[in-house]
């Protein structure tokens, strides 16, 4: 049988499919045969196939990040890594259960692919073109080795085409269009007159008895839990800038070590045309052609013996050296772009070469680089103090009355923070959940001890200790007086308002007109033609009352409905007209279809997802996330 595989490795395209398989042991050895720990301990299995606990480390840190990404105003302290383990593990099982479905159902990665996005992802580049280093230390700083990352790639990739294989077949129909239309197209009229709040609210009056009966009958609403307030000191590299010293020369060697290794990634793109060993008969015959000016391109497709290049026009994408034989590879470094080789004789036969694209990285000089580089290093030589700093922070703040005095010996600021719950707070340090715990633990809270030093994440590390505490109680009636007061006021002039606009309901019910009405009560009233339930110049919660009365209710109806201002609006819906699917642009109309398709299909492969977790055999064992 290895013999048979040996016998069939032929052509330049085995070239590449031999680098594919070497290139990740070159990269990471053989360690990757031999993981443990977190690589291979399971959190979850479907059918089967397992869900490591590494797996679901990275994952969770790739949601930490897209949500700082979306909400720009989070910082990485304010998310807890235990909240987010059960729905990130639940999506892992997810995406596991479509790739095993997909792989069943015949879909695969291409090599080439996966290849592409390595070498097109801005993380593994310098200066915009792919750096060996670059790729090491970002994969092992993910906890990927070669394999494991392409596995990751391939899953996704399948798990993208499963995707799409469903959610684009999606489709609707002409009647379901068309009704779509006449409910989003649909118009409705209506008077309305408005019950102001406010005036009310200026003319009651409360008295002690009615606060008191309101603070008795709402306890839970004067509840304060227990609070704390601490002093903390906080660990990071850059409170350390000053006492480093970048040296010029350590700028220029890490300078020239960038461009030394950006001078070397060359990028070529190469196509060529095979021919067997035992037919040298061929190559005068492709010379003639190729001298009269017959494409390359057409010529591989005719007489290349390579299979998995000849239908591209030979085309075998961008290389890079080390990629082919030495013989193939010295003969691309002669070719200028455009330019075709002489036959070059490799074990798998004869070669025409042809350089297609050629292109070396631009050099920046030392000036534009050198602030940037300059900064790295500073912040690396601050990162090798911090463990140094941790230790001292453990000794000097073990025990002591203060932080204070650690403070002090430390360099340090010594902070304190705004009043907290066990559930957090407003300020920067109630965002950080590993704090709080830390913060109402019993040897903080009820010992007063320091904490131990907490590690938020590798750069930031911080001790606290209790300054104030404030046991959970019921705020006194005198503290909160006022706010009872508006509570109740407002209460009673609510009550009024809607007694008020059930009475002018009545009168409109009765055969009044809801203009009539307003103008003998001096009220304001308005008409409103033709509102579409999507207009934002009308107040959205009296558009979505009238647009929640059924389209086949008796006209003209009154109702009323009260506001998140405290005003209460009555209204009179007088005609309802359903909207045109003649009326819009043939641009609108397909881009509606095409939304209504991708809901439809939404549904669909949420509804296939369910019967396939039915059926499939899944297990969690994430204790963390119970």
């Amino acid at each position: 049988m290895l013999q048979n595989f040996r016998d069939n490795l032929k052509g330049i395209t085995t070239w590449l499919l031999v680098g594919i398989i070497i290139v990740p042991f070159a990269l990471f050895g053989v360690d990757s045969l031999f993981l443990s720990g977190s690589a291979v301990e399971e959190v979850a299995s479907v059918d089967g196939v397992g869900i490591t606990e590494l797996r679901l480390q990275q994952a969770v840190s790739i949601r930490k990040q897209q949500l700082l990404n979306q909400y720009k105003n989070m910082t990485p302290d304010m998310l807890d890594d235990e909240l987010l383990r059960g729905p990130v593990l639940d999506q892992l099982v997810r995406q596991k259960l479509m790739a095993q479905t997909a792989v069943d159902q015949g879909m695969r990665a291409s090599g080439k692919i996966i290849s592409d996005i390595i070498l097109n992802t801005e993380g593994f580049q310098t200066a915009g073109r792919f750096d060996k280093d670059a790729f090491d230390f970002n994969l092992r700083r993910m906890g990927y080795t070669a394999k494991t990352y392409r596995d990751l790639l391939s899953d996704e990739i399948i798990t993208n085409q499963f995707l799409s294989g469903i959610t684009r077949t999606g489709f609707v129909t002409r009647a379901e269009l068309d009704q779509l239309i006449s409910i989003q197209q649909q118009k409705r009229s209506f008077d309305y007159l408005t019950l102001p709040l406010q005036p009310l609210l200026d003319s009651i009056s409360v008295d002690e008895e009615e606060i008191l009966d309101y603070y008795q009958a709402h306890p839970e609403r004067f509840n304060e839990p227990e609070k704390v307030v601490v002093e903390y000191l906080e660990l990071r590299p850059e409170l350390f800038y000053d006492e480093v010293v970048v040296d010029d020369s350590l700028v220029r060697e890490q300078y020239d070590a960038e461009i030394k290794a950006l001078k070397a990634v060359v990028q070529r793109r190469v196509a060529h045309i095979q021919i067997d060993a035992d037919n040298p008969g061929l190559l005068e015959e492709i010379k003639e052609k190729l001298a009269s000016g017959m494409d390359f391109a057409v010529l591989a497709k005719e007489y290349s013996t390579d299979l998995g290049s000849a239908e591209q026009g030979g085309d075998l994408g961008v290389v890079t050296p080390g990629t082919f034989p030495e013989k193939f590879e010295q003969a691309i470094e002669t070719l200028a772009k455009g330019q075709v080789s002489e036959p070059v004789l490799t074990e798998s036969g004869y070669h025409f070469i042809k350089l297609l694209e050629s292109s070396e990285a631009k050099v920046p000089s030392f000036e534009q680089e050198e602030q940037r580089i300059r900064e790295s290093i500073q912040h690396q030589l601050a990162l090798e103090l911090l463990p140094q700093k941790v230790e001292s922070l453990k000794e000097l703040s073990y025990n002591v009355d203060s932080l204070q005095t650690t403070a002090q010996a430390l360099g340090l600021e010594l902070e304190i923070s705004e009043p907290f719950s066990s559930s957090g707070g407003t300020g920067k340090l109630s965002r950080i959940p590993e704090a709080v715990r830390a913060a109402f633990s019993p040897e903080v809270l009820e010992s007063g001890y320091s904490s131990d030093v907490l590690e938020i994440s590798d750069e930031f590390f911080l001790v606290l200790k209790l300054k104030e505490h404030s046991p959970a109680h019921r705020q006194a009636v005198e503290d909160v007086r006022d706010n009872i007061a508006d509570s109740v006021r407002r209460q009673k002039a609510t009550t009024q308002l809607v007694q008020k606009a059930e009475a002018i309901k009545a009168r409109v019910d009765a055969g009044e007109k809801l203009q009539d009405v307003a103008e003998a009560e001096s009220l304001e009233w308005s008409t409103s033609t033709d509102v579409q339930r999507f207009d934002s110049d009308s107040n959205p919660e009296l558009i979505n009352q009238v647009f929640s009365r059924p389209e086949t209710i008796e006209l003209p109806v009154s109702g009323f409905v009260p506001t998140s201002s405290g005003d209460v609006l009555v209204y009179t819906l007088t005609a309802i007209t359903a909207g045109d699917p003649t009326s819009i642009e043939p641009d609108q109309k397909m881009e509606l279809a095409n939304s209504l398709s991708t809901r439809q299909a939404s549904r669909e492969m949420q509804a296939y997802l369910t019967i396939l977790e039915s059926s499939a055999d899944i297990a969690r064992r994430d204790s963390k996330s119970d």
